[in-house]
């Protein structure tokens, strides 16, 4: 006897049938093992005709092979609608959003204390920024100049357009049409970092260029 998925016991002829239509497979060989635990003798309650006896060592054998089957179908289709779930998760920033700009570009630019002219660093993110825009040529962005909270208001609003300006004129020059940018100054009012120390100050001294 054997005992099948459920703990039922098959017949020594049935076991047979059923591993030679699973021969090879990770089925057969389970049918196999189970087999040993099921080696009990169980009179039967009436002797089987030749006919009858064939036909239930055929239907049981498939009745097992059709059960193993589904349950081995059914552990596939799982894996596959887990891994296409995996793929769409992973999926990236939107391209041309303000998060493909900040993700893959750089969204902006620093400044010294009191100075509004172009660093090196800030003109290599600007050209960034400038083959960014001639690839997504529908968008259109605002430049903030923004500065640490030292100085008065109005001076530091006069600077932070200052420096709005000099990232845009940099674009404009570069080839990107001056109707896609807006300018705007927020002096010391928009803080990146809290803190009165020089580390939050340099994070302070920016322009900041976001998608409209």
């Amino acid at each position: 006897m054997g005992m099948g998925a459920s703990g039922q016991c098959f017949s020594e002829d049935t076991l047979g049938v059923a591993e030679r239509l699973l021969s090879g497979s990770d089925e057969g060989r389970g049918v196999r093992n189970n087999a040993a635990l099921c080696r009990i003798s169980v009179p039967e309650k009436e002797p089987f005709s030749g006919l009858r006896h064939m036909k239930f060592k055929v239907f049981g054998a498939l009745g097992l092979a059709l059960v193993l089957a589904a349950c081995s179908n059914g552990k596939t289709d799982t894996g596959n609608s887990t891994g296409a779930g995996a793929a769409t998760q992973e999926a990236g920033p939107t391209p041309g959003s303000e998060a493909d700009l900040v993700a893959n570009v750089g969204d902006r630019i620093f400044y010294e204390l009191n100075v509004s002219q172009l660093s090196e660093e800030a003109r290599a993110t600007l050209d960034k920024q400038v083959a960014w825009l001639q690839k997504y040529p529908q968008v259109s962005v605002q430049i903030a100049g923004n500065c640490d909270d030292r100085g008065t208001e109005e001076y530091n609003i006069a600077l932070g357009q200052r420096r709005a300006n000099a990232a845009r004129d940099y674009l404009v020059a570069k080839g990107v049409s001056a109707s896609r940018i807006t300018t705007i100054s927020y002096g010391k009012d928009r803080p990146t970092a809290d803190g009165d120390d020089e580390s939050s100050w340099a994070q302070n001294r920016n322009a900041i260029t976001s998608v409209r």
